[in-house]
């Protein structure tokens, strides 16, 4: 289930390989729209390293993300993506999308999904929620969650998946809805991403 819902699919502009994330002249325009989403955009992303896209509400930063992952391609009619994107394995992205859904019937097997392949994967899935303040949720109805919780529980999925191998994190908006104090854990586990894995992220807090 997980991989209908939430697992990259990659664009017919990207490209599969190691190094860092390069984009050439990415523009995105949808039909029937006068201007460009995105228009020549150019950026490189070190391998290792956390870039952060900046401006304003509605200049793209989502749809960025959304090409790098592959959720935003190339439809005829409806998308047009053109450009280049290398440095990236389709098979090893963890995917935070700005409206995350859940599929599994609790918090837990929720994170235990996204778990498969690592070692010890229910313990670092506990560790993960007793991280990021969702012990108490762990049997709850991810459906039920308020935007915060779902939020957290979206992050602790691509630290599994960081855990599993991933060589690239893709993260939109992930302070979204938190309080201080949550918000401070998740900027502190990514600032613990680096060296480890590529991090990608839109955001508008200042404090990412």
């Amino acid at each position: 289930m997980r991989g209908v819902l939430d697992a990259p699919r990659i664009a017919s502009i990207v490209r599969d390989g190691r190094g860092p994330v390069r984009v050439v002249g990415l523009s995105v325009r949808h039909a029937g729209r006068d201007l460009a989403s995105i228009d020549r955009l150019g950026f490189t992303a070190p391998r290792g390293g956390i870039t952060v896209l900046d401006g304003p509400s509605g200049s793209g930063k989502s749809t960025v993300l959304g090409v790098l992952s592959g959720s935003v391609r190339d439809r005829p009619g409806v998308v047009g993506v053109t450009g280049r994107v290398t440095g990236i394995d389709a098979r090893k992205i963890a995917w935070m999308p700005q409206h995350p859904r859940a599929v599994e019937s609790t918090v837990l097997d929720e994170l235990l999904t996204y778990a498969m392949g690592v070692p010890d994967g229910r313990d670092r899935a506990r560790e993960a929620l007793e991280m990021l303040d969702l012990t108490p949720l762990a049997d709850a109805d991810p459906n039920r969650l308020s935007p915060g919780e779902l939020r957290r529980l979206a992050f602790a999925r691509v630290m599994m998946r960081v855990h599993a191998g991933a060589e690239l994190a893709l993260l939109d908006e992930p302070t979204a809805h938190l309080d201080a104090r949550n918000a401070a854990t998740v900027i502190s586990a990514i600032a613990g991403f680096r060296g480890r894995v590529t991090v990608v992220i839109a955001s508008h807090d200042a404090a990412v």
